[in-house]
């Protein structure tokens, strides 16, 4: 991507590491773009951490304790396939929520998501690897190595059914049942959330997968995940602290965004709450925030509430209430609610919109799904830059790799009204 190299990209040194894990410390994890290790260790080993030479400075995470049962199912098979509810349309029960982004229209140009990778970080995958949704990733080996920053393993078919009905919105691939954003993508499926428990150590555990991604060269990055408080409410973050560059998660997210990946994050589930705002890393700077809206177009009514003055929070939105997501258990569907399932949604198409245009950068592709989208005109905190026309998305970036004209270019002409028909049509609800 023509992106420099810098300190950040350099190995913490193995002197350091070999000397930390002589004190009795285990390292759990590190990160070099953060220059900080993550220690399991004494209170003991501690105070003989502090004193080494270039330890800067020592955070205490709390104690982090596994609390739920391991959702690992012994002796599974695959369903056989039964009667299967099919529909008319090719994309099955999911139509709506493609065609609400007129996703359609990248997909019968014959982009869906090739030659691009996408990781998923999340809980857990169960029953991910015998899903039928999934039988043509493993045909066509569009699954990368996964890897569990829990337990440290390759494993992560077990904790949680989250990870695999978040893959779904983006990866299935049954025609006339349900087709996700992205069917054709390459897939790395990543563990960094402690199921039953929340400690800062995810965030850790978050910014360790970020960095693996990158050492992949992975293109995009979904994050159905957000930190607001912890077990130990001293860790709890303030709204203060959302600002896109305190919370280490949102610090590393702009890294990991200026290293050449689009990281799309879910905006958060507090829209009602007392909170009522974004979790980390949603409110860093560089990633694309989404929010959720219901079958209307609406602001789903527990779809988080962002900023303006730092930038724009969330950025855009997609269908969050009653989103098409696959059933874990042989051939069926159901509908779940979140921002969980609206991020999704997103980070597949501006899969399929990238392969369309390899040589765009993920800022590229950030904005022209921003330009492109319901509200850009008159952005607010619920839903940001709105629902993205990624038919429109398609053009501006036509019209910008044509004419080699830069985003900021075609920005103008679109405030202009100079973009002719069919870029200016109206876009769906």
């Amino acid at each position: 991507n023509g992106i420099a190299i810098e300190s950040s990209d350099l190995p913490i040194s193995e002197t350091y590491l070999t000397t930390l894990e002589k004190t009795g410390a285990h390292i759990h994890n590190q990160s070099k773009w953060m220059n900080s290790v993550v220690l399991d260790c004494s209170k003991q080993d501690i105070q003989k951490v502090k004193k080494l030479p270039f330890v800067l400075s020592v955070k205490l995470l709390g104690e982090w304790k596994r609390k739920s049962v391991l959702m690992r199912q012994k002796n599974r098979q695959k369903d056989p396939k039964k009667k299967i509810k099919t529909r008319d349309s090719f994309y099955g029960w999911a139509q709506q929520q493609i065609e609400m982004l007129r996703g359609d229209f990248l997909h019968l140009k014959g982009f869906k998501g090739q030659g691009k990778s996408i990781a998923v970080l999340d809980g857990g995958f169960v029953n991910m690897d015998i899903m039928p949704f999934f039988d043509s990733l493993r045909v066509h080996q569009q699954l990368l190595p996964s890897r569990d920053f829990i337990d440290k393993d390759t494993f992560v078919n077990e904790y949680t059914q989250h990870g695999s009905q978040v893959l779904s919105v983006m990866a299935a691939n049954l025609p006339h049942f349900m087709v996700g954003t992205a069917p054709k993508a390459n897939y790395l499926c990543l563990v960094t959330e402690e199921k039953g428990a929340e400690s800062p150590v995810e965030e850790e555990n978050f910014i360790a997968a970020l960095e693996y991604a990158d050492s992949l060269g992975i293109d995009i990055v979904n994050a159905s995940l957000g930190y607001t408080t912890f077990d130990n409410a001293a860790y709890n973050y303030n709204l203060s602290d959302l600002d896109g560059q305190t919370a280490r998660a949102s610090i590393a997210s702009n890294i990991a965004a200026q290293k050449g990946m689009l990281l799309v994050i879910s905006a958060g589930n507090s829209g009602n709450d007392s909170w009522r705002g974004l979790g980390v890393p949603a409110d860093a700077l560089d990633v694309l925030t989404v929010a959720a809206v219901n079958t209307g177009g609406k602001r789903a009514h527990f779809s988080s509430f962002g900023f303006m003055d730092k930038s724009i929070k969330p950025n855009v939105a997609a269908l969050g209430s009653r989103t098409t997501v696959a059933s874990i258990y042989g051939y069926k569907v159901t509908y779940s609610d979140g921002t969980s399932f609206a991020a999704p949604l997103i980070a597949g198409m501006a899969a399929s919109l990238w392969s369309a245009f390899p040589e765009a950068s993920n800022f590229d592709i950030k904005n022209a799904i921003e330009d492109a989208s319901s509200r850009r005109d008159k952005p607010n905190t619920s839903l940001g830059y709105g629902i993205p026309d990624f038919r429109k998305a398609y053009q501006i970036l036509e019209y910008q790799f044509k004419t080699k004209k830069s985003i900021n270019y075609t920005r103008e002409y679109l405030k202009k009204g100079r973009l002719k028909s069919p870029i200016t049509n109206p876009i769906r609800p």
